[in-house]
């Protein structure tokens, strides 16, 4: 991830808090970096799945809805649950997609599953170390991917990556979008965080509520507000063109799960949703006194805990809106 500052104003160069160290692997980061990542990934992704199987963690029902989707797409029959009907079940588009092109090029259904929900929660550690390296603890190497590893182990993102389902894929396009969008940079820099918060809506359409917040550290940090207007024009222009097609093809403007919960916002489910929340501050102790500990030092902080703690709040917000779900490990709080 690399950041240019903007040669202008002192303005236009924030102050991450961060002290910067000669980094003495030099020339070699080229393929270092990368290479170091990749490890991250295969040993997140190795531990996690003996940690699933030795804890009887496994697909859930709610995957082979997805999967069904994705066979019949990938077998030439188009996005269905039943051949002929156009009813959009589902609300992880990318996900399906990404499982339809494994069905494709030859994978088992269920293996194709379990290599996208290892391979996401493995991306984890990798756009961790890769962060941590660059922002946090330069020149590091081995703690950082220590710290990418083990923070990428968590128990909720373990048992979701196991499940079948999107939310290691999910958590890996909002923490990419959320490291992209903070730091100087050059416009490609700002096309990115679009583009990465664009796949992460089409993951889950909830992605969209922290478009705001991208687009204010967005300002924050590159001190133009040409860079704020790119942002809304990738991110709109391509979602917008995402949106029309699964209008046209399903013929309804949401997902059929939206028509069948109606009742968004009401006490009912608000109050379900503070309970559910309720219940992440006792299992998640931990990140509930880190996050409050944030927001003390939030003045002081560098600005990827400003990022941090803005996201975590607005998608705390979201769950107890939606009234969270049924399952245990926190599937709508794992990414926080």
């Amino acid at each position: 991830m690399k950041l240019d500052a903007i040669p202008s104003s002192p303005m236009s160069r924030p102050d991450f808090g961060i002290e910067r160290e000669p980094r003495p692997h030099g020339g070699n980061s080229r393929w270092l970096l990368p290479a170091i990542a990749a490890g991250c990934a295969m040993v997140t992704a190795l531990v996690g799945r003996v940690a699933a199987t030795r804890l009887g963690m496994g697909a859930i029902d709610d995957a082979y809805i997805s999967l069904r989707y994705a066979s019949h797409w990938a077998s030439g029959n188009g996005l269905c649950f039943n051949l002929g009907e156009k009813v959009e079940g589902y609300t992880n588009f990318l996900w399906v997609m990404f499982e339809a092109v494994a069905i494709r090029i030859g994978f088992d259904p269920e293996a194709a599953m379990s290599v996208l929900g290892w391979g996401s929660l493995g991306a984890i550690s990798a756009v961790l170390f890769l962060f941590l390296d660059r922002e946090v603890m330069p020149s590091r190497l081995v703690g950082a991917a220590v710290i990418a590893i083990v923070g990428s182990l968590n128990l909720a993102l373990v048992a979701w990556a196991a499940s079948g389902l999107e939310t290691c894929l999910f958590t890996t396009l909002i923490l990419s979008s959320v490291l992209t969008s903070i730091g100087a940079g050059r416009r490609e820099r700002t096309y990115g965080t679009a583009l990465l918060l664009v796949a992460a809506a089409m993951t889950r359409p909830e992605a969209i509520v922290i478009a705001p917040a991208l687009a204010w550290f967005v300002y924050r940090c590159r001190r133009r507000v040409i860079e704020v207007v790119r942002f809304g024009i990738a991110f709109a222009g391509i979602y917008g063109v995402y949106f029309l097609a699964r209008w046209l093809y399903f013929g309804f403007l949401f997902p059929n799960t939206f028509y069948a919960k109606l009742d968004y916002g009401s006490p009912a489910l608000v109050g379900r949703g503070l309970g559910y929340v309720g219940d992440f501050v006792i299992a998640a102790p931990l990140l509930v006194i880190s996050l409050l500990a944030s927001m003390l030092l939030y003045r002081r902080s560098p600005e990827w805990v400003h990022a941090s703690v803005v996201v975590v709040t607005i998608l705390l917000a979201v769950v107890i809106y939606e009234g969270g779900d049924h399952f245990a490990m926190f599937r709508f709080l794992a990414p926080a």
